[in-house]
C-alpha cells in the first residue's frame, strides 16, 4: 500500500491471496497473485494466478487448474515411426492431426529400420530413440514437427543401445525409463535424458526406484514425468506408478498402483491427467482394452476410464490437450499387425472411438506429439 505522494517502484509482489475485483482501470501494468503450484491455497471458481513453477498464468475452472501458454507452433499434429510386422522392421513414419478425424498419411522416412523405439516431442521436433532390429539400437534421430520429410541425426543412447524404454518430455527435456540394454541382458533401472533443443547423447537422470523394469509407459506434465510398470520387475505382478520431476535429475518416486497389472501398455496426456491404454498379461501375448488414469499432480492409485476399441499391446499414443489417440499394436500371432487408430477425450471417461487407420498394420511404434501435455497451456 502506498500513501499519497509516495514513491514506491513495482517490484511484482503481490500482497493479496484472495480477492476479486468488480472494475480496474490501468494505465501501466497490472499484475496478479503468484506463486508456486504448493502456494495455491483459497480459490474460487474464475481465479487467476502467475505459476512461478510453470512460468504461466493460470486459472482454476471450479474443478482443477488450467495454464495458459503462448502457442509456439503447436499445430496439433501426432507422429509415429518405425515398428514391423511379422519380424520384419520397418522405417516408416506416417502422421495425423489429432484434433480431427481420419486415416494417417506419409511424413517421411527413419534412418534406420527398427522395432520398439522411444519418442519425445515438443513444439518443434520429434525425437525418435534406441529399439531394435533385431540388435538393440544406439541411434537417436529427429524430425521437425511442422514440416515432413526424414529423419535426421541427432546423436546415441550412451553407453548402449536398448529398447522398451518408456518416454515422456517438458518442451525442453525428453526422459526415457527402464528398458532393456540388449537380447540376453536382463533390464535396466537406469532413466536418461536429453536436452531437446539441442544435439547430443543421452546423459544419465537417476534410477527407477522400484528396480530394473521395462515395457512399462510413461507420460508428464509440465513439471512431472510419471512412469506405469511394465511388470518386469520382481516381484513379478508388481504394478507400481513412479514420478519425477523433470527439471531435476533424481530418482524416481513411487506412488500408487495401476488398476490392472500389464506390460507393453502406453499412455498419453494432458498437462493434469495420464490416460493408460491396453497392454497385455504377463502369461502369455493378448491384447488388453483397459483403459485407467492418474492425475498427475495429486498422484494416487489409478481409476478405471473406459476400454480401447480393439485389446492390443506394443504399440504408441499421441495427445493434445483435449485428445489422446492410440496407434497400431499387436494381440499375438495372428493378430500382429493392426492398423487401428481410436481416441478418446482426456477430461472424460468412456471408451474409445475409431479415429482411422494408419499407412500400415504394424506394431512396436515410437510415438510424438507437438501438443502433449508436458507442454503446458490451454
Amino acid at each position: 500500500i502506498t500513501p499519497i505522494g509516495q514513491d514506491a517502484p513495482h517490484n511484482h509482489s503481490s500482497y493479496v491471496c484472495a480477492g476479486s475485483l468488480e472494475q480496474v482501470s490501468v494505465t501501466g501494468h497490472f499484475s496478479v497473485p503468484n506463486g508456486g503450484s504448493n502456494d495455491r491455497q483459497s480459490f474460487i471458481e474464475g481465479t487467476v494466478r502467475f505459476n512461478t513453477d510453470l512460468n504461466t498464468l493460470e486459472f482454476f475452472n471450479g474443478n482443477e487448474w488450467r495454464q495458459f501458454t503462448y502457442n509456439q507452433g503447436q499445430s496439433g499434429r501426432g507422429v509415429f515411426a518405425n515398428g514391423r510386422v511379422g519380424p520384419t522392421p520397418y522405417n516408416t513414419i506416417d502422421m495425423i492431426t489429432i484434433p480431427s478425424l481420419g486415416n494417417a498419411v506419409d511424413f517421411g522416412d527413419s534412418t534406420q529400420n527398427a522395432i520398439s523405439p522411444a519418442g519425445v516431442g515438443n513444439g518443434t521436433r520429434g525425437i525418435f530413440a534406441g529399439g531394435y532390429a533385431p540388435a538393440p539400437g544406439t541411434i537417436i534421430e529427429y524430425v521437425t514437427m511442422a514440416s515432413q520429410g526424414n529423419a535426421i541425426s541427432f546423436g546415441s543412447i550412451t553407453p548402449a543401445g536398448r529398447r522398451f524404454m518408456s518416454p515422456a518430455a517438458s518442451s525442453t527435456r525428453g526422459v526415457f525409463f527402464g528398458g532393456r540394454l540388449n537380447p540376453t541382458a536382463a533390464q535396466t533401472a537406469e532413466i536418461k535424458y536429453i536436452e531437446m533443443g539441442t544435439l547430443g547423447d543421452t546423459e544419465d537422470f537417476g534410477n527407477l526406484s522400484g528396480g530394473a523394469d521395462m515395457r512399462g509407459a510413461a507420460a508428464s506434465s509440465p513439471t512431472r514425468g510419471v512412469y506405469t510398470s511394465g511388470s518386469q520387475s520382481v516381484p513379478a505382478g508388481d504394478n507400481r506408478n513412479e514420478y519425477v520431476t523433470i527439471a531435476a535429475k533424481s530418482n524416481s518416486i513411487e506412488f500408487g498402483d495401476l488398476t490392472v497389472s500389464r506390460q507393453y501398455q502406453s499412455a498419453s496426456s494432458n498437462s493434469v491427467r495420464m490416460v493408460i491404454g491396453g497392454g497385455a498379461p504377463l502369461a502369455a501375448p493378448a491384447g488388453d482394452t483397459t483403459m485407467d488414469y492418474v492425475t498427475i499432480a495429486s498422484l494416487g492409485n489409478a481409476t478405471d476410464f473406459g476400454n480401447l476399441t480393439v485389446g492390443r499391446y506394443s504399440f504408441s499414443s499421441v495427445a493434445t490437450q483435449t485428445r489422446a489417440v492410440w496407434v497400431g499394436g499387436s494381440a499375438g500371432a495372428p493378430n500382429d499387425n493392426y492398423n487401428v487408430l481410436d481416441y478418446v477425450e482426456i477430461s472424460t471417461l468412456g471408451d474409445a472411438m475409431d479415429f482411422g487407420d494408419l499407412t500400415e498394420g504394424r506394431y512396436g511404434t515410437a510415438a510424438a506429439s507437438d501438443s502433449h501435455g508436458g507442454l503446458g497451456g490451454f
